[in-house]
């Protein structure tokens, strides 16, 4: 098969609910501001072969089930969720598929054995503070093949840096992440 995505553009929103603006950093640090709002009567979200999964809250995952592999992760960030006092452990964490696709549609674990490409998240583990929600984060639907030095390295402080943004917003900013593969 065709080698899979290795990197990845991540947009950052922080969305200001006293004054109703936007501000849209890229992760080249480009900064777009928007004083409009996100609602729209128009129903953007995307049709069969994606599949749109909400396992908390907090995070949306649109999964393409022709490429067994996320169209983007949205993830919803708040300075305190960031910040709070619990923190749930990886330990023991797995990996695993959505069992509500058929098994064809799945990405599956046996995929990324010996392919020489880590499980990258997309929404990484390490925005939850919480068991249940950490755990949502091993779904392989959240997952992108990557090569282990951007996984560990540029991709790691990607990560730090979204997290530094966040830790940055007001306690009333809600900090929209969306994060999808690049594919090259």
């Amino acid at each position: 098969g065709a080698a899979l995505a290795a990197a990845a553009q991540t947009l950052v929103i922080t969305a200001d609910k006293k004054s109703n603006s936007n501000h849209v950093r890229t992760s080249s640090s480009q900064v777009l501001t928007s004083s409009t709002s996100f609602n729209t009567p128009i129903n953007m979200m995307p049709s069969l072969p994606i599949r749109i999964y909400q396992p908390n809250p907090n995070l949306l995952i649109a999964f393409d089930t022709r490429s067994k592999n996320p169209s983007f992760v949205m993830e919803r960030l708040t300075s305190k969720s960031i910040q709070s006092t619990e923190k749930a452990s990886r330990k023991n964490k797995r990996f695993y598929e959505e069992h509500s696709l058929p098994p064809y549609l799945r990405s599956r674990a046996n995929h990324y054995r010996n392919s020489g490409y880590d499980r990258g998240h997309l929404a990484p583990a390490a925005d939850y503070p919480t068991e249940n929600e950490m755990e949502d984060t091993f779904c392989l639907t959240n997952v992108s093949p990557q090569h282990a030095k951007l996984n560990r390295g540029m991709w790691l402080r990607l990560e730090e840096f979204v997290r530094e943004v966040v830790r940055a917003a007001n306690d009333d900013q809600d900090v929209w992440v969306v994060t999808g593969p690049l594919w090259l």
